[in-house]
């Protein structure tokens, strides 16, 4: 089984610039796409 959080990588430290939460967002494994979970 291949979920979108598996395909997904954790960047600490990271703020969203639209939010602006820190710690929420994630990004492909690919690194081609990067989002806001919050």
């Amino acid at each position: 089984m291949d979920t979108p959080r598996n395909r997904e990588r954790f960047i600490a430290g990271a703020v969203c610039p639209r939010c602006s939460e820190m710690d929420r967002i994630v990004v492909s494994v690919d690194g081609e796409t990067r989002r806001c979970i919050a």
